[in-house]
């Protein structure tokens, strides 16, 4: 069975900013021992990925690395009144964590004060991370549904950012799951499955029931081998000069009140797949230190992968690529018409998931479109200047097949 890939994200006392336009209580209630009597709002992450660098974008996420920016919301849940003291956490950055897979963010107002849980008032959580996707001045402040005449498009679009890629940035949006937090809870007798709709709340946080955001991938991954065809090939200094995916760049990130990433109607572009610069992503060029020797020295099983994994907007079953090539002894460049990656010859090669062990894999539906966090390996192959061919095998994030692009095979 498929899984979404996920990333598991460890944040740990992480001080976070204030959010704008919002109110919070003046001071923190205390018992009569001088104890806080209110609830700390507490997070937990959790997500899987793909790391590579920084520049343009910072590439597929497989952990954190501690230079990621994710934004966090805890607001109260739709329709109910909201008190003037309550404590919205308002898009509210937070720093990821060094390294690690799984932790906890305590979110703080300003310095060690915290957010608190206002009392009687039951919220839900959401976060997103875009890289550089997105524009700063297109931040938004959600203003929580208070008329009942609200229209859901009204509402989605107070919750939304638009975001533009160049195929460096991943894209990943969360909303905390109040059934599968409590699950276990329940299951031990702990928490009363008829206070389900008090999650999350100062209530089931002394329960010990948090809210944890679990963060998916919302654009598909390619990644791409170069291999020679031939003896011709195999002899001969052959460079890639450029490399780029036709694909949407435009799109609507939701994430209040359901999460995910809408493309744009904009034509789609040419993203150009990047390689690692000493630490930056740099488009593939012409004279790069990898691309100077034949293919059989370069492309092998000790680096199979030229550049850094390509981030494009699902959806497509056929993505066009273009391909410039450079010969020694030759001056000109070769540009290679007519590559594309179709989903129609997309090689299925199933992973099995040890959550689900009964499971065949081998039945699972192959991919017609690029999926949401599937990612999928492009290998080109080239048989000298006349002959280029292309497969396209799908490997996880969440793994499926390959593709093979083969002119001479059609």
């Amino acid at each position: 069975m498929k899984k979404f890939t996920l990333i598991s994200v460890a944040i740990l006392a992480v001080a976070l900013s204030c959010s704008k336009n919002a109110s919070y209580r003046a001071s923190v209630p205390v018992d009569e021992n001088g104890v806080e009597a209110a609830e700390p709002i507490t997070i937990g992450t959790n997500i899987r990925a793909n790391v590579t660098t920084k520049a343009a974008g910072q590439g597929a996420l497989d952990a954190w690395n501690g230079t990621q920016q994710l934004r966090v919301f805890g607001i109260p849940k739709t329709g109910q009144p909201i008190p003037i003291d309550v404590h919205i956490i308002n898009n509210v950055p937070a720093n990821s964590p060094a390294s690690d897979t799984f932790g906890y963010i305590d979110v703080y107002r300003t310095g060690t004060e915290k957010y608190f849980y206002a009392e009687n008032v039951n919220y839900d959580f959401y976060g997103y991370y875009v890289d550089s996707a997105a524009d700063p001045a297109n931040d938004f402040d959600y203003t929580p549904q208070v008329a009942a005449t609200e229209t859901a498009e009204a509402v989605a679009a107070k919750g939304s950012i638009p975001v533009t890629i160049d195929g460096t940035q991943d894209i990943l949006v969360a909303k905390a799951n109040p059934e599968a937090d409590a699950k276990a809870k329940i299951e031990a007798g702990e928490f009363p499955a008829a206070n389900l709709p008090r999650v999350y709340s100062s209530y089931a946080s002394r329960k010990g029931i948090i809210p944890n955001l679990k963060f998916e991938h919302q654009l598909a991954r390619f990644n791409f081998k170069i291999q020679a065809g031939s003896a011709v090939s195999q002899n001969t200094v052959i460079n890639v000069k450029e490399l780029t995916v036709t694909s949407k760049a435009k799109g609507t990130l939701n994430v209040i009140p359901e999460p995910g990433l809408v493309p744009g109607e904009a034509a789609a572009i040419p993203l150009s797949v990047h390689y690692n610069n000493a630490g930056t992503l740099a488009p593939i060029a012409e004279g790069i230190a990898y691309n100077t020797n034949p293919l059989t020295q370069v492309y092998n099983e000790e680096n199979p992968y030229f550049g850094v994994p390509l981030l494009v907007m699902p959806g497509e079953a056929k993505y066009p690529v273009g391909l410039v090539l450079k010969q020694e002894g030759y001056t000109g460049d070769i540009n290679v018409a007519n590559l594309e990656i179709d989903f129609a010859k997309l090689v299925f090669n199933p992973v099995d998931d040890p959550a689900t062990p009964d499971v065949d894999e081998s039945q699972t539906p192959k991919d017609t479109v690029a999926v949401a966090g599937h990612s999928y390996d492009v290998t080109i192959t080239i048989h000298g200047l006349q002959v280029v061919e292309i497969t396209v095998e799908l490997t996880p994030w969440v793994e499926s097949g390959s593709f093979s692009l083969d002119p001479d095979a059609d």
